[in-house]
């Protein structure tokens, strides 16, 4: 439940779901393009690939966009429980205190 209440958990699904698109981009261009490339080589083909590596690569520049912000997020674990969203706690910090 965590995982889908939270920003952390919202954004890591939309991260592994950015990476998952980005999966069956490359499975489209290894097993459908390069194949029609070698049979047939010519610019129709070479465009759709083109156009398949520019959108792998938007993705990726998505993906790192979300890995930076999941770094400056709290993970559900962290977080007091009841106060929706509540206080960062780091457990290791009270010994130490």
């Amino acid at each position: 439940a965590a995982f889908s209440e939270t920003r952390y958990g919202q954004v890591l699904a939309a991260k592994i779901a950015l990476v998952l698109i980005m999966v069956a981009i490359a499975a489209i261009n290894r097993f459908r393009i390069a194949p029609r490339m070698a049979a047939a080589p010519g610019p129709e083909p070479t465009a759709v690939l083109w156009r398949n590596v520019m959108a792998e690569l938007a993705l990726a520049l998505a993906v790192l966009a979300l890995v930076s912000l999941l770094g400056t997020l709290i993970p559900a674990k962290y977080h007091d429980a009841g106060q929706g969203g509540g206080a960062f706690r780091l457990p290791f910090l009270n010994q130490l205190v």
